[in-house]
């Protein structure tokens, strides 16, 4: 029924839906984005705060996804889940530091393999980070 948008606007395809969930309905709305992998396939991406624009949706959506990436890294490769066994607060805090600075290290190492750009930035993101996270720990 709905046909993709003409142009080279940022999303294929937004409607208005409502859901039903135990009895109640909640307004939604679904925004169809091409996948940058695959050019014939595409994203449907839902949000159900109808105040947003599209591209803000898309926008929000990509962080979200680094994220995951971040935590799924985490997961897979530098051991956040099975390396530590302890139930103290204090061990499972000073393990997620562990595996956040393993994780910023490597992506320094691999920006400076893959880019030639100075890291003078990414450094001083990275040290924002690490102090934001200490004052996490402290709270």
């Amino acid at each position: 029924m709905n046909r993709k948008r003409r142009g080279r606007s940022k999303y294929l395809l937004s409607i208005d839906v409502t859901i039903q969930k135990d009895g109640k309905t909640l307004p939604a709305r679904i925004v169809c984005v091409r996948n940058k992998s695959n050019r014939k396939d595409w994203l449907a991406l839902i949000s159900t705060d109808m105040d947003i624009s599209e591209e803000e949706i898309i926008r929000i959506y990509g962080k979200r996804w680094d994220i995951e990436v971040f935590f799924k890294s985490c997961k897979s490769y530098l051991r956040l889940v099975k390396e530590c066994r302890s139930l103290s607060y204090d061990a499972l805090n000073a393990h997620t530091a562990i595996v956040f600075t393993r994780y910023m290290m490597l992506s320094v190492a691999k920006r400076r393999d893959e880019d030639d750009k100075t890291i003078c930035e990414l450094f001083y993101v990275l040290l924002d980070f690490f102090f934001f996270f200490l004052h996490f720990l402290m709270r």
